[in-house]
């Protein structure tokens, strides 16, 4: 897997959960979050899974992105941030 590739994953993984339209978002809603209360969303394709956890709403919300290629971590972010007023 070369950088290019994982980036080309990241931005797929991306247009079909969080900043995906709601009807693209909710085909890959976790049905039972990793922990409670969070939003949680999942990708794969071929050797690579893309996980989304997150808590909170539009005023605040944090959470972590993690891709895993063939089973290993190749790439994690905490993110957080706000809607500003």
């Amino acid at each position: 897997m070369d950088k290019k590739t994982l980036l080309a994953f990241i931005a797929k993984a991306h247009k079909h959960t969080y900043a995906a339209p709601k009807d693209v978002r909710l085909q890959h809603k976790c049905e039972v979050p990793i922990l409670e209360g969070h939003k949680d969303n999942e990708f794969s394709e071929g050797d690579f899974k893309y996980t989304f956890e997150m808590e909170g709403d539009y005023d605040y919300f944090k959470g972590q992105e993690r891709i895993l290629y063939k089973g290993k971590s190749v790439f994690f972010q905490d993110v957080m941030g706000s809607l500003i007023k």
